[in-house]
């Protein structure tokens, strides 16, 4: 865990990374220049989101599915990454503001430390960079991407909001909010960087399927972690979800089966 809190460029030194995805020095220099864009107050805020510990999961998705079909294109996989990463530094902001959480990576979280109000307007000053950001690239296939990968994160949001403590709630309908919620920006990473490399339609169509079971994998986990994982490394208090009503599939599980619990 020591990693985690380390300067973003010092922990992917010690991770190893840099030798194999250059690239991520170059986005992490990126991310932080574009924070600097706004107040000392905003500045604050995103740079405590930043170095508290994020895996960068999307953006090297974005770079890695770009440069496996076209090495020689890279800045752009590089913008596309780091609007990305804004965009899913916005959605964890306004989550714990929803979801009224106090803490993330075992650190406060932006609406703890500054308040709602200023949380918000945070998270909404990342949108923006990470739009100006595909706008200043002329990557209008991509800005559609991300807008309607945004629209269903929020409407995802809205239908667990909508489902808390149904208990009728089916495995059909938690993967409907876990795809719109968490898999959707996954794939569209994936995406978004084999449509930059000028993949074919069959290639985009593959990638965009691996994404979205990769970010099944990821949130399922992420669910059977609430009820498994030991708090103090996952930087948040366990039993979260189900404490807010948010029913995931392991309860679902035992819901529909009862007699295997």
């Amino acid at each position: 865990m020591d990693n985690l809190y380390l300067e973003p460029n010092q922990r992917l030194e010690k991770l190893g990374i840099k030798a194999f995805l250059p690239e991520l020095i170059s986005l992490e220099s990126g991310l932080d220049e574009i924070t600097r864009v706004g107040n000392v107050t905003i500045y604050e805020m995103c740079q405590s989101l930043l170095k508290s510990g994020g895996k960068r999961l999307r953006p090297l998705l974005v770079i890695l599915c770009g440069k496996a079909l076209n090495p020689r294109n890279i800045d752009p996989l590089i913008s596309v990454g780091m609007a990305a990463e804004l965009i899913h530094m916005a959605s964890l902001i306004h989550d714990d503001i929803i979801d009224q959480s106090y803490y993330r990576r075992g650190k406060p979280t932006i609406n703890s430390r500054w308040g709602e109000k200023q949380a918000v307007l945070a998270g909404d000053f990342l949108f923006a960079q990470a739009f100006d950001l595909l706008a200043a690239e002329e990557l209008s296939p991509v800005i559609k991407i991300m807008v309607a990968t945004i629209t269903d994160m929020c409407s995802g949001e809205i239908d667990q909001l909508n489902q808390a403590y149904n208990i009728n709630l089916t495995e059909k309908d938690y993967f409907e909010r876990i795809e719109k919620k968490t898999a959707k920006l996954i794939s569209s990473c994936c995406l978004a960087g084999a449509l930059v490399a000028g993949a074919n339609r069959e290639t985009l169509d593959s990638l965009e399927r691996y994404g979205t079971n990769l970010g099944y994998a990821f949130q399922i986990t992420d669910d059977l972690l609430d009820f498994t994982g030991e708090s103090s490394i996952m930087g948040k208090p366990s039993g979260q979800d189900l404490a807010s009503g948010n029913l995931t599939l392991p309860v679902i599980y035992l819901l529909h089966h009862p007699k295997r619990g």
